[in-house]
């Protein structure tokens, strides 16, 4: 069942929880948590066994445990009742039809990098008639997932800051930019940057470059027989990612000179037999696949990524 609220005949939420609760419901979704009331019914209706699902306007999903504490929930009930939570943006999504590498500006890269990543490979638009020479078609999003699994220092009185650092250090959370560092066969550099909180950008920028999940700088390959990594995500909508890692799987036999390659369709098929076999059987969604020559042929490694 589903209700609005109405405040002129006292319909709030706080209002409506309590009565929903009434009815002993598994699962209750809150449009959002505005104010003390609303928070407080949430966090004791969790405790008492049901499904809380809400809304909440922070910057980002740790910033949501100092809002959490602004509107006066005990943190103990906090570190008690939170499971997790999902912040995420929206960013244009690059056409696909006219998508192609390039190598960005220092004014693109140097908000994120002291020095150029040459870890990553970037790509734009270069504009077409399916996207009325924007560069752009839909939209995809950057996304952080914090799991708490250990309340310690937030108990303690930890500002944010602190726990965001924490949570980074011990890998319980990838955040908005290590997402659309993952993500730039999809978007830009420039809309990540245009997108993500500033602080976000500025603590990227003091871990290193290098801490990013998927970070690899193996260098090139025709001087040491070790190409790049690729991540993949989804293999039925990364065909022209998958296409990359074929030129790339091309460019290493190449320097070997292995006559027994195997052809673009078969290379596809083998990516995607790989990635399910991976997500199915550790729960990963992010697959990274690394390439390089050893034992006189090329060797492709597929490592879970979270």
């Amino acid at each position: 069942m589903q209700t609005q609220i109405n405040n002129k005949i006292g319909l709030s939420f706080s209002q409506l929880l309590r009565s929903f609760l009434r009815l002993d419901p598994d699962v209750i979704l809150v449009g959002e948590i505005r104010d003390g009331d609303t928070a407080q019914i949430g966090f004791d209706a969790a405790q008492t066994g049901h499904l809380v699902l809400s809304t909440l306007h922070t910057n980002d999903a740790i910033s949501t445990l100092g809002r959490l504490d602004d509107l006066g929930i005990d943190r103990a009930q906090i570190a008690a009742s939170l499971s997790c939570v999902l912040a995420q943006r929206l960013v244009r999504r690059i056409c696909p039809t006219c998508l192609a590498d390039y190598v960005p500006s220092e004014e693109e890269w140097s908000p994120l990098f002291s020095d150029y990543p040459t870890h990553l490979t970037f790509f734009k638009g270069e504009g077409c008639s399916d996207c009325d020479f924007t560069g752009f078609s839909g939209r995809t999003l950057l996304s952080e997932l914090f799991v708490p699994s250990d309340f310690k220092s937030f108990n303690k009185g930890a500002g944010v800051d602190e726990l965001k650092a924490e949570a980074i250090e011990s890998g319980r959370m990838k955040t908005m930019v290590d997402d659309g560092l993952l993500k730039l066969g999809d978007t830009t550099i420039s809309e990540i940057l245009r997108v993500v909180p500033h602080e976000m950008i500025q603590m990227f920028r003091k871990r290193g470059s290098r801490s990013a999940p998927g970070a690899h700088d193996p260098g090139p390959a025709s001087s040491t027989g070790r190409g790049r990594g690729f991540m993949i995500t989804d293999p039925a909508t990364e065909g022209i990612r998958i296409d990359q890692m074929y030129e790339e799987y091309l460019s290493l036999a190449a320097i070997i000179q292995d006559e027994e390659k195997i052809d673009r369709e078969l290379f596809h098929r083998f990516v995607t037999d790989n990635f399910q076999d991976l997500t199915k059987t550790t729960g990963s969604h992010s697959i990274l696949f690394n390439f390089e020559n050893a034992d006189g042929g090329v060797r492709i490694t597929a490592v879970p990524l979270d």
